[in-house]
């Protein structure tokens, strides 16, 4: 959200700050924001609907003709729930972030 949304001089009060209102009106919209945002991490019919098959990887394999062959393999929903929620966990701030030398490894 970005201030100019809320800039207009009437919803400005005498030190700056902006009204009552339009504070609620922010806080109503940051609400219904995070309630989408944990409901994408939550495993449910609807989230398994919109993952399964997103994600895929390759495994290496020989055809009938004895040829190397990468083959695309989906991610099981099993573990893309853990992915979710993981990320829920770690957005929530229960797990202490890796130091930056760990994607280096």
């Amino acid at each position: 959200m970005s201030l100019e949304v809320y800039g207009d001089e009437g919803d400005i009060g005498p030190e700056g700050y902006v009204t009552d209102e339009v504070y609620d009106e922010m806080c109503a919209e940051k609400d219904a924001e995070i309630a989408r945002l944990r409901e994408s991490l939550a495993p449910s019919a609807a989230t398994k609907a919109a993952y399964m098959g997103e994600f895929q990887f390759g495994l290496p394999d020989i055809d009938e003709q004895g040829n190397e062959v990468m083959r695309s393999v989906n991610v099981p929903w099993t573990t893309i729930k853990k992915i979710m929620a993981a990320i829920l966990e770690r957005a929530s701030g229960s797990v202490i972030a890796p130091s930056p030398e760990a994607d280096q490894k």
